[in-house]
């Protein structure tokens, strides 16, 4: 959580040295129909040592360009239409990512993805608000869907962020209620995912079978089936407990997935922190190994074996229950 909200200060100053740089002093960004929102490890409060920022940034396009707080810095002539709006909050956008991967003496703050957002790479850095429902709702896949219901409103304007939020949660919920193929789709994502992404290496405690993207897409998979909204903010374990209380997963597989996300969230921690950069592959040196399963609490590689395979299991169990 401390990491999580060190992200969410860190974007508040760089959205008000963004909104300076382009020329905007002494306006609140609150006053500005703009959002930036979180999603991924920052959506769901999971921020941990060397996390990235998945970020979407979104703005009202729907509102008449400039807004009166911006008045002073247009004229009357054509570039008081849509096009200077996005093109505004595009150079904001930019100033945002400069000002956030910027090299320190301290070193990089963070480094910012963005190919979370509509058309990916090819898509615009920042959004309009009508662009973004037209494309959850008629273009977005099944696995984006998924991804956008960790979408929380980070910086910006906080109503409008609200509304962002909330907008995206129901037209995702809305919408995969009614793809009969939700469930395979998903399955195949998480397959070729492994396929693509775990080949020559050691065992991923993120993307490997059994790991936490099994935990995220059974979570996720299950609010879209079920159309159960939870807040991001309160995290996966949270909502592991929340989905087992509303019957969408049994008792054990509920204990299951809670117990083994859990240690995978601990086990994640501890590599970022003893190794000298953050990665999911468990360590082929037996010495980092000791030094972080002793971290963790536990005493012998044999035991640090036992209970990665006790856990990995135990949440691949549910992936195949849930995915069939």
């Amino acid at each position: 959580m401390a990491q999580s909200a060190l992200a969410e200060a860190t974007l508040t100053v760089a959205s008000e040295i963004a909104l300076e740089s382009a020329g905007v002093k002494e306006v609140q960004s609150n006053s500005l129909p703009f959002a930036v929102l979180g999603l991924g490890r920052l959506g769901h409060t999971g921020m941990d040592f060397g996390s990235d920022l998945d970020l979407l940034i979104v703005f009202d396009d729907e509102q008449p360009w400039p807004p009166s707080s911006l008045a002073h810095l247009s004229s009357t002539g054509p570039e008081s239409n849509a096009y200077a709006g996005q093109e505004f909050y595009a150079n904001l956008t930019s100033q945002i990512i400069r000002v956030l991967s910027s090299i320190t003496r301290e070193g990089l703050l963070y480094r910012i993805d963005l190919r979370l957002r509509p058309e990916g790479k090819s898509g615009p850095i920042a959004v309009g608000l009508s662009g973004l429902v037209a494309y959850l709702e008629n273009r977005a896949s099944a696995w984006e869907h998924s991804a956008y219901l960790k979408a929380r409103e980070v910086a910006g304007d906080p109503d409008f962020g609200k509304r962002v939020r909330q907008l995206i949660c129901d037209i995702s919920l809305e919408t995969s209620s009614q793809n009969r193929s939700l469930r395979e789709e998903l399955r195949e994502m998480r397959e070729r995912q492994v396929k693509e992404k775990t080949r020559g290496e050691g065992f991923n405690i993120k993307l490997g079978r059994g790991g936490m993207s099994d935990v995220y897409f059974i979570t996720r998979y299950l609010q879209l089936r079920d159309r159960i909204y939870f807040p991001a903010d309160l995290g996966t374990t949270a909502l592991i407990s929340h989905l087992g209380e509303q019957g969408a997963l049994d008792k054990e597989s509920t204990d299951s997935l809670f117990r083994g996300y859990k240690f995978l969230r601990g086990l994640d921690h501890w590599m970022r922190l003893l190794m000298d950069h953050p990665s999911p592959v468990i360590p082929a040196s037996t010495v980092a190994l000791q030094d972080i399963s002793r971290s963790m609490g536990i005493e012998s590689l044999e035991e640090f074996d036992r209970q990665l395979a006790h856990h990995t299991g135990s949440i691949r169990a549910v992936h195949d229950l849930v995915f069939g």
